[in-house]
């Protein structure tokens, strides 16, 4: 069943139609969101900030076919990135090996001071669940965990965030 907001519109155009608009006037509006940094050679560089960052593994293992892995949906990756226009607001980097390797295609993404972890990112709807997952998070300015085909992809790397997810997931007394 197709879920719809209140006026009968399908979320997935809702939310479409809201985050380009979002998009395009967040876009003008961060145009000036730089921070200077004196490069090691004196001079000063205008660095643009950032909300978070993907990045994709393309290390020794993740996409690696002949390993048996499934291949990583990059152009994907990059397709979407361009499409939703978040050049100003998330780095997207493919990278060398982020591990763990058994977890076989790794994603990181970085927001709000947490590390979001994912595995097994093999195919164009876990890319298109992670686009959607970004912007729900730009949009609120919060963290939040991933939710529905992420959920069974997301992972803890560090301990700290072990930690933390577990004293985040007791009640308060």
């Amino acid at each position: 069943m197709t879920k719809k907001t209140k006026g009968g519109e399908t979320y997935q155009s809702f939310l479409s139609r809201t985050f380009y608009n979002y998009n395009d006037a967040l876009d003008q509006a961060r145009c000036d969101r730089f921070t200077h940094v004196t490069h090691s050679d004196g001079t000063t560089k205008n660095i643009r900030l950032l909300d978070g960052q993907l990045f994709v593994c393309k290390g020794c293992c993740c996409g690696n076919t002949e390993k048996g892995n499934p291949p990583v949906p990059l152009e994907e990756f990059k397709a979407q990135w361009r499409k939703r226009k978040l050049r100003s607001r998330v780095h997207l980097t493919v990278s060398g090996c982020l591990g763990p390797c058994q977890l076989a295609n790794v994603v990181l993404i970085l927001f709000d001071g947490h590390t979001i972890w994912l595995h097994s990112i093999n195919t164009s709807a876990h890319v298109t669940a992670i686009y959607d997952y970004l912007e729900e998070v730009l949009l609120t300015g919060a963290y939040a965990p991933p939710q529905g085909l992420l959920a069974g992809c997301h992972f803890q790397r560090f301990e700290r965030d072990a930690v933390t997810q577990a004293q985040n997931s007791y009640p308060k007394s």
